[in-house]
């Protein structure tokens, strides 16, 4: 399910109208698991199995190799076995006009980060995080803190600011 919704999540943010197996890679891993299950299964021997469709020399129709090894083969999507149709005729046309959700947020006047990278501190930073500008420590009157999903934390300033969501576009 992960793999899917990954695919499609690629093909959101890339404008992406169509992704299609490549024959190559789908000949060449059904190659692999074919030899595979000749050498190291115990479907190679001679007999009758509903994975080798009630025969004894049937072509076996499982995964080669165990549950976690199929796992992790499929955690990640290899979007080179797949050819990409994009909606556009320039691929690169999902990069928009050039500016974030956040910048777009910080125009209409909402108190944002748009330099989240920039700072004294090393930590791990997102422009799509939901980034709020601290106000001067005379200022405050009380301090929460924010978790993203992400896990990481942020200080607002519960009196004043409450952290901007910010929407992929």
């Amino acid at each position: 399910m992960e793999y899917a919704l990954k695919c499609v999540k690629k093909m959101q943010k890339e404008n992406i109208r169509a992704l299609e197996v490549k024959q190559a890679p789908t000949t060449q891993l059904n190659e692999y698991i074919d030899a595979w299950h000749t050498q190291k299964s115990i479907w190679a021997e001679n007999c009758r199995s509903w994975y080798k469709k009630n025969t004894a020399e049937g072509r076996v129709y499982v995964w080669c190799g165990s549950m976690p090894h199929l796992l992790k083969s499929l955690k990640e999507p290899c979007f080179e076995h797949y050819n990409i149709r994009y909606r556009s005729d320039n691929m690169w046309s999902f990069l928009g006009n050039g500016s974030t959700v956040l910048e777009a947020e910080n125009f209409k006047g909402n108190p944002v980060d748009v330099a989240p990278y920039m700072g004294l501190n090393d930590h791990a930073w997102d422009v799509e995080l939901p980034i709020v500008v601290e106000q001067k420590r005379s200022e405050r009157k009380e301090v929460s803190v924010v978790e993203h999903e992400s896990g990481e934390t942020r200080e607002v300033i519960a009196e004043n600011l409450q952290p901007i969501p910010v929407a992929v576009e």
